[in-house]
């Protein structure tokens, strides 16, 4: 459930990050409701899709094969790197799929998976 409640807020708050950067671009800006919409049509989905599985694999992979590190900044920056490192393959996939000409934009796809890994662990830490 906290996995399914990252993918909803973190995609609202990446929409509302692009929906700045097109104000800052274009001039022009969304409405609430339209930052919402893009975030149910277009990037809810691609969490639901791609983030959540990959979460789970990514946390129980550390879980079983990284037992030997104590320290819990080692374990943050492993953690970290795993999820931006997924975030980055899992776009370049899905570019591969929709434009093959477009792979090299593949490296963007850490940003979104590092809000989604922040927002986990606060969920975790608040309850």
């Amino acid at each position: 459930m906290k996995r399914l409640l990252t993918a909803i807020l973190a995609g609202i708050i990446l929409s509302g990050i692009f929906e700045a950067g097109n104000f800052i671009t274009n001039g022009y800006t969304f409405s609430i409701m339209d930052i919402i919409m893009i975030a149910i049509i277009y990037i809810i989905p691609l969490y639901i899709l791609f983030g959540i599985p990959v979460s789970v694999i990514i946390d129980r992979c550390i879980s079983k094969y990284l037992t030997s590190i104590k320290s819990p900044y080692q374990l943050h920056i492993i953690q970290l790197c795993a999820y931006a490192l997924s975030g980055i393959i899992s776009f370049g996939l899905l570019l591969l799929m929709l434009d093959p000409r477009v792979l090299g934009s593949a490296i963007f796809g850490f940003m979104p998976s590092i809000l989604y890994f922040y927002i986990y662990l606060l969920l975790k830490r608040l309850g």
